[in-house]
């Protein structure tokens, strides 16, 4: 992949520098599947590329936003990928899958509609993608990209695969800025969706090891933590 150069390089230290990477190796982070899936180890490392205006706020500004709406479209044509529309996972997924579109219009003068997705509520309180709110004159004729933020098993990405093929629309293809490695592209394998990923795991912590910002203590622990991932999820499959 031709995009992993000395822009993107530069930006994983910016991102570092405002705090979207956070490491912990003694409290450690629960995840979203941990909702559901309570024995599964916790992180050392955790990815925070939310929004200043996303309900759960992060450190993520306009321009974080813009610089990945712009890689996500450079990457979706050196990959060839064909799809007629752009959906965000709410709500980590929508800014980038909003930024994408307008950068689309802008470097190529190519108009995506933008398929807006929202979570709702149930009667138990738990939120889940559940309307759609504008689809922007898109035509189930052809099938959308989703895109997200990052994923660990694909949670998320997932919900949203199932609502949108409900609503009589198709998704073939989806577009992370970056993949956890933790079983996301297999569980989206399984039901005929394609991922593609700027960045994984393994590609970040070992930037970040390289450059001093991880030390060594912290990356022992995200190896043992990775080590231990495979272990639980082979346990549960088996």
């Amino acid at each position: 992949m031709t995009i992993w150069n000395l822009e993107l390089r530069t930006f994983l230290r910016h991102i570092w520098q405002i705090g979207a990477i956070k490491i912990d190796i003694q409290k450690r982070f629960r995840l979203v599947h941990h909702d559901t899936d309570p024995d599964y180890p916790l992180s050392p490392i955790f990815f925070n590329f939310r929004t200043t205006d996303n309900p759960k706020s992060g450190p993520f500004t306009e321009y974080e936003v813009n610089f990945i709406g712009d890689l996500f479209w450079r990457y979706a044509k050196e990959m060839r990928l064909s799809f007629g529309g752009i959906v965000g996972v709410p709500n980590g997924g929508k800014p980038f899958a909003k930024a994408m579109v307008i950068e689309a219009y802008k470097q190529d003068g190519v108009a995506y509609p933008f398929v807006d997705l929202v979570k709702v509520r149930d009667d138990f309180g738990k939120e889940h993608v559940g309307k759609i709110i504008d689809t922007d004159d898109f035509s189930p004729a052809r099938p959308a990209l989703a895109v997200e933020d990052a994923i660990t098993k694909a949670t998320r990405l997932l919900e949203t695969v199932f609502f949108f093929r409900g609503e009589g629309y198709q998704i073939y293809d989806a577009l992370v800025f970056l993949d956890r490695q933790e079983g996301g592209q297999r569980r989206l394998s399984d039901v005929g969706v394609n991922l593609y990923s700027i960045l994984t795991m393994g590609m970040v912590v070992e930037f970040y090891f390289e450059e001093g910002f991880i030390k060594d203590p912290e990356y022992r622990a995200i190896r043992e933590y990775r080590e231990h991932v495979r272990k639980y999820q082979k346990q549960v499959r088996a």
